[in-house]
């Protein structure tokens, strides 16, 4: 006759550990807010030295530095809601700090209301270029299409509006 087979104790406690672990993470992001936090947008005032991404010069007479953007690892079919909002007259440049930075064409601005690519005069450092609008730009939305830091191929996306009644910075 077949003997049942037996679980040892430690396999029931490392099974329970895990279980609990496992069942512990969704209730641990939900108590935080991890689910529905939206970045924060602050007002730094130099790109960090070893900063790596886009930033948007901004000047509203009062108060001027960068604002970091948060980048998406693909383009989004619909414009994020906690995009940051600037208003056109605040932006003086934006910013690209990357390790092995890439060439200056590699990096693009585009208006999403029309699909119109913005025209920069460009100035490159070592580490960074920095982008200086010709005009103002227009209201609405916009998305900075540029390359990863480092060797990688892939591209990175950036969001941001322009709302001529934004008055403060940085307005989400």
């Amino acid at each position: 006759m077949n003997e049942p087979t037996r679980i040892s104790r430690r396999m029931l406690l490392g099974l329970g550990i895990i279980g609990a672990l496992l069942l512990s993470l969704p209730l641990i992001a939900i108590a935080t807010g991890a689910l529905n936090d939206v970045p924060q947008y602050t007002l730094m005032q130099n790109v960090p030295e070893r900063g790596d991404g886009a930033y948007l010069q901004v000047n509203d007479g009062t108060r001027r530095g960068v604002v970091k953007l948060y980048a998406w690892n693909f383009s989004l079919n619909e414009f994020p809601l906690d995009a940051p909002v600037f208003n056109p007259a605040h932006i003086t440049a934006l910013i690209i700090s990357q390790r092995g930075i890439d060439d200056a064409t590699r990096y693009h601005l585009f208006r999403l209301d029309d699909d119109t690519e913005i025209a920069f005069d460009a100035a490159t450092r070592p580490t960074q270029i920095i982008f200086t609008p010709r005009a103002p730009l227009p209201g609405g939305k916009y998305m900075v299409d540029m390359p990863k830091s480092g060797m990688s191929s892939d591209r990175q996306y950036l969001y941001f509006r322009i709302d001529p009644h934004a008055l403060s910075l940085p307005v989400r």
